[in-house]
């Protein structure tokens, strides 16, 4: 919050998060561009509130402008050729976890059970959703849910209640680091690294102390 610390550390933060952003600009991971753009492109809405509707329009006007012109489409084509076959590959796999789902709908397949489930190139399924719905089926997706939503819910009575504004802007900023995991789970894996628990751990700990 302005006025919780000097300036000097203030510009520190806003220069390491544009380094981290160029960081992963340079990977060029096109799911790292997509959640971190996401996530990025919130922040004015949560730091000035009063913009929210002139924000919307404006996002709204420049979205338009480039689909009606292809733009966007030029765009998308262009990230998704830097590696296309790669794009392709993991569509088929998503295919794999969806019939290994269908075929074992309540317990699933098993953890890591879709590297065997009529899988010639014995790999995991790039999306973290498809893996938990096709590993563990309506079981597994029934409380990883619940886990989401108990931890969701307690996280909003805490940023409504929050009696100093440190505590609300902590755990603003790691809801930001959530949802930018959240979006990429959709491209890669994240269910059993430990960086995903880690942030929860996290989330955790700044709901106790908040």
């Amino acid at each position: 919050p302005k006025g919780a610390i000097e300036p000097a550390r203030r510009k520190l933060y806003l220069v390491s998060a544009v380094v981290c952003a160029m960081g992963t600009f340079f990977t060029f991971s096109r799911s790292g561009w997509l959640s971190l753009g996401i996530c990025y492109s919130l922040l004015p809405i949560v730091r000035w509130p009063k913009i929210i509707p002139y924000y919307a329009l404006t996002v709204g006007v420049i979205g338009a402008v480039m689909v009606e012109t292809g733009l966007a489409e030029f765009l998308y084509t262009t990230v998704k050729n830097f590696n296309a076959s790669s794009v392709d590959f993991r569509w088929m796999e998503d295919q794999v976890a969806i019939q290994g789902f269908f075929a074992s709908p309540i317990i699933g397949q098993g953890v890591q059970g879709t590297t065997k489930f009529f899988n010639a190139f014995n790999l995991q399924v790039h999306n973290s959703y498809l893996q938990i719905l096709a590993e563990m089926g309506l079981v597994g997706v029934t409380v990883f849910a619940i886990m989401f939503f108990w931890m969701t819910g307690r996280l909003a009575e805490r940023l409504m209640h929050a009696t100093h504004q440190y505590d609300r802007d902590w755990l603003i900023g790691l809801c930001f680091c959530l949802g930018i995991t959240m979006v990429q789970g959709f491209f890669t894996l994240f269910l059993w690294i430990r960086y995903t628990w880690f942030i929860m751990a996290l989330l955790e700990t700044a709901i106790l102390v908040s």
